[in-house]
C-alpha cells in the first residue's frame, strides 16, 4: 500500500498516505486525525506538505506521511 519515506519521491498531484492520530495544521488551528486518511499533496512549503483535507488546505509533517504505490 505504501513505500519507504522519501521527500524527493512525493510530489504535488501525489497520494500520500497519513495515519490516524496525526497533526495537520492550518493557520487558524491543529486536527488531529480520527482515522487514516489518503490526502493529496497540493504544495510543499515551509518543510512542510500542503494537503487538502475536507475541502480545505492543512500541512502536514512529512515525516508523518508514506507515499501511495
Amino acid at each position: 500500500m505504501w513505500g519507504k519515506k522519501s521527500l524527493n519521491k512525493i510530489k504535488v498531484g501525489d497520494l500520500v498516505y497519513v495515519p490516524s492520530d496525526v497533526a495537520i495544521f492550518n493557520r487558524a488551528s491543529v486536527l488531529r486525525l480520527p482515522k487514516p486518511f489518503n490526502l493529496l499533496v497540493t504544495d510543499y512549503k515551509d518543510n512542510m506538505y500542503e494537503v487538502l483535507f475536507e475541502d480545505d488546505r492543512w500541512l502536514v509533517r512529512p515525516e508523518d506521511t508514506y507515499p501511495m504505490e
